[in-house]
């Protein structure tokens, strides 16, 4: 078994049952993020790092890492994250635990 085969495939009669209402709302709040981020930060970041769209950039690799994962999370099936969930519970504590730890060193700025 490769690890391909622990995704379901979405055929294309699935695929074209998405609520476009809803979707278009989530593209238009992603959007609005990606210009309020841009907005709000051109003259620092151009200050700081001498091209005025860093944190826009940083920003939309971030979205599109989240994205990524997301479908990667949404292909599973629901069966194998019922077994993955006591480890992605443990793991996601850990992290948490170690942001508490990690705040106060100087050389951690996350």
């Amino acid at each position: 078994m490769t690890w391909l085969n622990m995704f379901d495939r979405v055929s294309w009669r699935e695929f074209s049952r998405i609520d476009a209402i809803f979707l278009s709302s989530v593209v238009s709040i992603l959007a609005l993020g990606i210009v309020m981020v841009s907005s709000a930060s051109i003259s620092v970041s151009e200050s700081i790092h001498g091209h005025p769209y860093f944190f826009m950039i940083r920003q939309t690799l971030y979205l599109v890492l989240g994205l990524v994962f997301g479908w990667v999370l949404l292909s599973l099936p629901t069966s194998q994250l019922q077994k993955w969930g006591i480890l992605m519970m443990g793991l996601s504590l850990i992290l948490l635990i170690l942001v508490l730890v990690l705040r106060n060193r100087e050389e951690c700025k996350w």
